[in-house]
């Protein structure tokens, strides 16, 4: 999950599509760029999950029903995978507190880059079909809602374990 690791492939991904005159070659890059970071969301989402739990849920029987439940979550949408999971561990009214604490500038922002990272990932993950157009967002766009999600994010994991005290 270290942060500099995924920070590096993206810039030799950036690099490497900068440089491309293929346009084959530089969708594919692009295409990588994004799925590089949706999937560290994924697994930053995980272990935010998985290491809340440990520490505020204490009976085995309910921390393996939430284990069940965020193995069974694929994705990062806000009110689809995220929201859910932070209701079955705070509570409803400790979700209402943490949104209401959050800068609403920043919470509305991460919640939109997550929808479209989400969309992008899920357009990029079918282009196999029949009928559908190569296209794949520059590296710089993904980039651009990356970083407001991850923010969004880690202010929100912040904020989460104020409320959670």
């Amino acid at each position: 999950m270290k942060f500099a690791r995924l920070r590096r492939r993206l810039a030799l991904l950036e690099a490497r599509w900068l440089a491309e005159t293929d346009p084959v070659i530089q969708y594919g890059l692009a295409k990588l760029y994004c799925l590089e970071c949706c999937g560290w969301l994924e697994l930053w989402l995980d272990d935010f999950y998985g290491k809340s739990s440990s520490k505020y849920i204490v009976t085995s029987k309910l921390s393996e029903k939430f284990k069940a439940k965020v193995d069974g979550t694929y994705g990062f949408a806000f009110e689809k995978n995220v929201e859910p999971l932070i209701v079955s561990l705070g509570g409803l009214a400790g979700a209402c507190k943490l949104q209401r604490r959050m800068n609403p500038s920043t919470f509305e922002q991460m919640k939109a880059s997550l929808g479209n990272l989400k969309t992008w990932r899920d357009k990029l993950a079918h282009t196999d079909a029949e009928g559908v157009q190569m296209s794949a967002p520059a590296p710089s766009a993904t980039w651009a809602e990356f970083r407001r999600a991850a923010l969004g994010l880690m202010a929100y994991k912040r904020i989460f374990r104020q409320v959670m005290i």
